[in-house]
């Protein structure tokens, strides 16, 4: 674990040794989750810094008539919700669902404080982390407000095809899985890929995408 956690954004710049004289047992233990188990609920106060040591989470929100808008998806050695451990909210905004069998870090918040207090290091990291959350969620609630259906599935191919280097590739996400990221209905999101396959923008079958129009697609963000 500790050769894990040297790559946390949490500990980058610390070594190995370094890592694991500050990973206290009396303060730190790690905790164990099955797939899709629920590992906070909205509401639920927050005590500690959580690290996705293996695995990966996801976080959901649910409105009043029980729809499920995903949120965002947390990989390993990234922290959970580090923004509402100070201030006067110190709560989870939002549930936190495990996608596979997940193992997560916990820090107790007093010991927290006090590495903060004795090690630059990670004081450095951690408002790294929070500066580089604020400006993430700033994006997105600009695309979220200001930009179109069209527009978010078209930025979500050319950010797959930019990330596997290839015009042709298979999405590794299903329609389902975009219609609760956009927070629309799955229907809306297929009448997107229908529209944009008969202009021509691309082809598409499944999961499976070729882009035959980068130009015009590009053009459907804005």
């Amino acid at each position: 674990m500790i050769r894990q956690l040297k790559r946390s954004p949490l500990f980058v710049g610390l070594s190995e040794f370094e890592i694991q004289k500050v990973l206290d047992d009396s303060y730190c233990t790690v905790s164990y989750y099955k797939r899709n188990e629920m590992i906070a609920l909205a509401g639920d106060p927050i005590f500690q810094i959580m690290i996705v040591v293996k695995g990966s989470v996801h976080t959901e929100l649910i409105d009043d008539s029980g729809k499920v808008f995903r949120v965002d998806d947390i990989e390993n050695l990234r922290l959970l919700a580090p923004s509402f451990l100070f201030g006067d909210n110190n709560r989870f905004p939002i549930n936190v669902v495990s996608n596979t069998d997940t193992e997560i870090l916990v820090i107790q918040k007093n010991y927290f404080v006090s590495l903060l207090n004795s090690n630059t290091v990670v004081l450095n990291n951690f408002l790294n982390i929070l500066s580089n959350k604020s400006q993430f969620l700033v994006s997105k609630i600009k695309n979220t407000f200001m930009q179109s259906i069209e527009g978010k599935i078209a930025n979500y191919i050319l950010n797959v095809s930019k990330s596997l280097g290839s015009d042709n590739f298979e999405i590794p996400n299903s329609q389902t899985w975009m219609a609760e990221k956009f927070g629309v209905a799955r229907p809306s999101v297929a009448r997107v890929f229908s529209k944009m396959k008969s202009k021509g923008v691309i082809e598409c079958k499944g999961r499976k995408i070729s882009i035959l129009d980068k130009a015009r697609l590009e053009r459907c963000i804005n």
